[in-house]
């Protein structure tokens, strides 16, 4: 039995218990095309993959989706190492060009073939992934594993000039937590902003003064005036935040207040692995 094969017999017993669990429990059906059964559904085959690419570039190329259970690139063999000595050896010089990735979850081994698809590996290249074929499958075909086509162009997109497509902000539209107030007056702190947007309901952070790309020391210093960000625990208490204080006298001089708009952006993601049991949401977030 080859190290290749050791790996895969234990990815198929992993699987076979993930999909026997995913079976007991109430899960919302998936909205990506799950591969036929002689794939895995949560392990790819990447080919492509530079001579010189090592295992670590690899999976961090990957985690950009999600948490990545396993990964490594197939390295070459020498002529004179015996298949003991090549065992042996945790790191080689060169690699046949292909690899292998888990993921944790299938929906994220779907998801990487959309995404990760068109993105170029070191900016350079795009790796050709497909979902890799179970140990028994491969012995007993030679089909290609399947490829997810490609989104063609609709007659819209392609009628409709690239100039005059509106742009707009990438990622999904979340409700946000965040006001955005304008037209403090100078010489109010942030000590009293606090006091302020407290009897509507604790802040969860307040940056103030907002900076500008021309903004100066003295326009940055506590008490400068301009607008701030408030960020609240919930979108409800923004949204009273709002009518609250939306033109509002403050010290003398009138507010405006409206709600920021926020998005997620999937490229922006930050995985965090090895977190203790006990941290919670506030404490991750004052650590980064």
């Amino acid at each position: 039995m080859t190290d290749i094969d050791t790996l895969f017999n234990k990815f198929d017993k992993q699987e076979l218990l993930e999909q026997t669990a995913s079976e007991s429990a109430t899960v919302k059906k998936s909205k990506t095309t799950q591969p036929p059964e002689k794939y895995a559904k949560s392990m790819l085959f990447v080919r492509g993959v530079p001579k010189d690419a090592t295992n670590t570039e690899l999976e961090e190329f990957f985690s950009n989706v999600g948490p990545v259970r396993s990964c490594f690139v197939v390295g070459e063999k020498k002529p004179e190492e015996s298949e003991d000595t090549a065992k042996d050896k945790k790191t080689s010089s060169a690699n046949r060009g292909f690899g292998f990735v888990q993921f944790v979850l299938a929906e994220d081994a779907a998801r990487a073939i959309e995404e990760l698809s068109d993105t170029k590996f070191r900016d350079q290249k795009r790796l050709l992934l497909d979902f890799a074929m179970k140990k028994g499958m491969r012995e007993e075909s030679d089909k290609k594993p399947v490829k997810r086509p490609r989104k063609e162009p609709t007659k819209k997109d392609a009628e409709e000039p690239a100039s005059k497509k509106p742009k707009v902000p990438t990622g999904a539209k979340v409700e946000s937590r965040t006001i955005i107030i304008i037209g403090l007056p100078v010489g109010v702190t942030k000590k009293h902003l606090v006091k302020r947007v407290k009897k509507v309901g604790n802040p969860h952070s307040i940056v103030y003064p907002l900076p500008s790309k021309d903004s100066t020391e003295e326009q940055l210093k506590d008490g400068a005036g301009g607008a701030a960000n408030v960020t609240f625990g919930d979108h409800k208490t923004a949204m009273l935040a709002v009518k609250a204080l939306d033109d509002h006298i403050f010290k003398g001089a009138k507010l405006t207040v409206k709600l920021k708009s926020e998005y997620v952006n999937k490229n922006a993601r930050l995985i965090v692995r090895n977190l203790p049991f006990k941290i919670r949401e506030r404490d991750l977030e004052n650590l980064l």
